[in-house]
């Protein structure tokens, strides 16, 4: 069973105190987050099932005792009907259970939180569920925890308020509540003990239960994430790249997503002095290596559309609600918010920090400015346009208002840089192909913008490369010859020749896939225009280590390097040396006018831009290149796409579209010489 709250929240190898710990079943999602776990249980049947059950697991400690207010002998009740409502408490036994079957009452030795404490050290987290009998448990507490559960029903309202009021009194002032079996919390946000209270007693079902949460003060709130969200984490969030926390408050987002991919490094920024202090501070305690190897780099800045010294208001209730739009004078009375302090701050873009700090590709934005969304991507403008950023995670809300902007406004600037919409739903995405009127109604909610080159990994449908005979329509290129470099077995010699390409020449490095390039090739009508060649193409001539690997498509001038980690089971298992020559070079020897040709498919395993390097004289009469780019190292010393950007800009060509259905480290890439170098 997932709790959502917990697996954001618990941290690698925390301690976690399971007091009922039953059969085991919250034992085994602690572990499965990474926690050491100390169980409690007093029922001699169940404390033998779970020592048989975690035999040999360093990770658990069963104890076989209750927990109580005091040290010493308690009776415990036991229920035949039903073991998980054994009790030590007879108020329990005479409710709404009344009628099952109880058996006498056992002697057990009960401790103390206290006691355990001393005992295991303190824990992160502490799940209570002792059918009733939970004040006992909380009395033999003394300080504060970072965090704990407890079971509450409807029944026993007073049992509940006495709970809280204790917790108050050891200084806790974060609550909330989870019903049920329910895997979220109930309340999007922690409250006062009182006004939980006040909440419970609005709830009319008399047999409603379920688990409240308190967090002691000295911690952070923790992040509440939906399912939806905690799905963006999991799933599109890669173990590696650079993500940013635009609006990092005290470090809870982070904290939640570098919890489950350890080795990204994060950007954070926050531009509130006093908030920042302790933004430093959490991250300093729970992750001081990140901090000091430089993964975790935290900035005393606001992100915005200018680079400028503006006003940021500060509300002392919540952090949260700082923004450099002060709320609505209604906002403010509804919630009961003192007037805001003003403090002047910082801001850049984050065009101009990515320029500065040499940042070519963004894995993950997190955007929550409470308001100022808008003006955050206005100052992204060029990072957007190359598609330098990857996904977008923004909110949405009533803060839209105070900010005099609107959601239609977000919609319209990723529609015009080629961005998928979805809205982030509790349960999973919902993608938004064409914004609607009845989206801008100022409810708090999430959205994430997703590159175009990725939107086919959110897609049911069959992974397609790209439709080059559109997108040479769209582009107004009509096709002479085509230059194929990786040209492989020739699977792309029939999609030529549907489009009346001639001529053809075809450049293949392995000798052993040459020999089935030049047979397939001679069963085309048009084979006297094809012409294949057995060489690599690279930026000088001579001869080089060609690196084959058990995956034929996937040999390579340049040896594995990421390539090894996403595709594990593809390895080198050879290398031979072939003859390596520069395209110009080639076409020199062959006797062949560049003229001949406009397009040009590359496809060599990280090589590419070695071969583009070659190709000068070429690159003068080519109008569209096709070819593959990549967004980690897959192969050592292999470009990356915004290298391959950069190079070709400088001869008049510009990126008009890319896609990476397969994964989200490489894809195709189409390139096409600008209106202005084609006139010229």
């Amino acid at each position: 069973m997932q709790n959502f709250f917990l697996s954001n929240y618990l941290q690698p190898h925390g301690l976690v105190f399971d007091i009922g710990a039953h059969k085991g079943i919250k034992t085994d999602f602690y572990l499965a987050c990474g926690a050491r776990v100390v169980c409690f249980e007093p029922q001699s049947e169940y404390a033998e099932l779970l020592a048989a059950k975690y035999n040999g697991n360093p990770n658990v400690v069963i104890i076989g005792q209750g927990v109580a207010s005091e040290e010493g002998i308690l009776q415990l009740s036991i229920c035949k009907e039903a073991g998980v409502l054994s009790t030590f408490s007879e108020r329990w036994q005479k409710g709404r259970f009344a009628d099952f079957y109880w058996s006498d009452p056992v002697e057990v030795a009960v401790t103390t939180l206290d006691r355990a404490i001393a005992t295991f050290g303190t824990p992160q987290f502490c799940k209570i569920d002792v059918e009733g009998f939970e004040l006992e448990v909380l009395k033999g507490l003394s300080e504060p925890i970072p965090s704990l559960s407890f079971e509450f029903v409807k029944e026993f309202p007073d049992a509940t308020q006495k709970c809280i009021q204790h917790l108050q009194q050891l200084g806790y002032q974060a609550f909330n509540f989870i019903s049920g079996e329910n895997l979220e919390m109930a309340l999007p946000y922690w409250v006062d003990g009182n006004t939980l209270l006040e909440i419970l007693q609005q709830i009319e079902e008399s047999d409603f239960w379920g688990d409240i949460y308190a967090i002691a003060p000295e911690v952070p709130k923790p992040l509440l994430l939906t399912a939806g969200e905690n799905w963006v984490l999991d799933q599109l969030v890669s173990d590696r790249g650079v993500v940013f926390d635009i609006g990092a408050n005290v470090g809870a987002w982070t904290q939640s997503i570098l919890y489950r991919h350890p080795n990204l490094q994060i950007h954070l920024f926050e531009p509130t002095p006093v908030t920042y202090q302790k933004l430093l501070r959490n991250l300093a305690r729970s992750f001081p290596n990140c901090l000091s190897a430089g993964q975790l780099l935290c900035h005393h800045l606001a992100i915005s559309n200018q680079e400028a010294i503006l006003p940021l208001y500060t509300y002392s209730q919540d952090s949260g609600l700082n923004t450099l739009y002060r709320r609505s004078q209604e906002v403010e009375l509804t919630y009961a918010l003192n007037p805001p302090n003003q403090v002047n701050v910082l801001t850049t873009t984050l065009d101009s920090y990515c320029d500065r700090t040499g940042i070519h590709h963004i894995h993950f934005v997190k955007i929550d400015v409470e308001g100022a969304e808008l003006n955050v991507l206005q100052g992204a403008k060029s990072l957007l346009q190359r598609g330098s950023i990857d996904y977008l995670q923004f909110e949405y809300g009533g803060t839209y208002a105070d900010a005099g902007t609107t959601l239609e406004a977000v919609f319209d600037l990723f529609n015009q840089y080629n961005y998928f919409l979805f809205a982030i739903q509790p349960t999973g995405l919902e993608w938004i192909p064409v914004f609607m009127p009845e989206l801008e109604n100022y409810e708090y909610s999430n959205f994430l913008a997703v590159n175009e080159r990725l939107s086919p990994l959110l897609s049911d449908e069959e992974p397609q490369m790209l439709d080059l005979d559109d997108l040479f329509q769209k582009h107004q290129i009509s096709p002479r010859g085509v230059i194929h470099i990786g040209a492989h077995e020739g699977q792309e010699l029939v999609s030529y020749s549907a489009m009346g390409i001639t001529p053809i020449l075809l450049i293949e490095a392995n000798p052993n896939i040459f020999e089935d390039l030049q047979i397939y090739a001679q069963s085309f009508a048009n084979r006297d225009k094809i012409t294949c060649v057995n060489c690599a193409i690279s930026n000088t001539n001579g001869m080089a280590n060609f690196h084959i690997t058990s995956y034929d498509q996937s040999s390579s001038l340049l040896p594995l390097k990421q390539h090894r980690e996403i595709y594990p089971t593809i390895e080198e298992v050879a290398q031979i040396e072939v003859p390596l020559k520069t395209l110009d070079t080639l076409l020199e020897e062959l006797d062949c006018n560049p003229s001949l040709f406009n397009i040009l498919n590359i496809d060599i395993q990280g090589a590419e831009l070695l071969a583009l390097q070659g190709a000068i004289k070429t690159l003068a009469c080519i109008e569209a290149i096709n070819i593959e780019v990549s967004y980690v190292e897959l192969y050592a010393g292999g470009a990356f796409v915004w290298e391959i950007d950069r190079f070709l800009e400088q001869y008049g060509f510009e990126r008009v579209a890319t896609t990476s259905p397969l994964h989200p480290s490489w894809g195709d890439a189409l390139y096409v010489r600008c209106s202005e170098s084609r006139t010229n």
